[in-house]
């Protein structure tokens, strides 16, 4: 069955930034970029599955695809793949969790930091729902 490709709002601005800063330097490189990353979206349309799971999260349907140094955000759901997000590989989250703040640790009352850092791009994602 084939899946319909969607992109999220924030997905076509975050591709709009990149192709307009790669353009500032070299036009021509960023329409090679541009078609590339499109072109790999839409595989997905076949094979929804193409990506791998993306690590940062515990969910079989969030997806991602590579192009260059680029990561592909998207999400399985029903019929159709989400585009959620394009960031560079490097501006995304780590693995590693930060520590709380003196703040935060008064505020919870505890004084040794337990697992809990955020990604904002979870909380996107949880916002598009």
């Amino acid at each position: 069955m084939a899946h319909r490709i969607v992109w999220s709002r924030r997905a076509a601005q975050d591709l709009d930034s990149i192709i307009d800063y790669i353009a500032a330097d070299s036009p021509a490189y960023a329409g090679v970029v541009l078609k590339k990353i499109v072109n790999q979206t839409r595989i997905l349309a076949r094979f929804p599955q193409a990506g791998r799971k993306v690590p940062e999260f515990d969910d079989e349907n969030m997806r991602e695809l590579i192009v260059y140094s680029y990561r592909i955000i998207y999400r399985l759901q029903d019929d159709e793949a989400l585009i959620v997000a394009v960031i560079h590989g490097k501006r995304f989250c780590s693995r590693r969790k930060r520590e709380p703040t003196l703040l935060e640790k008064r505020e919870k009352g505890r004084t040794r930091h337990e697992p809990g850092g955020r990604c904002a791009l979870k909380k996107t994602i949880r916002r598009s729902e």
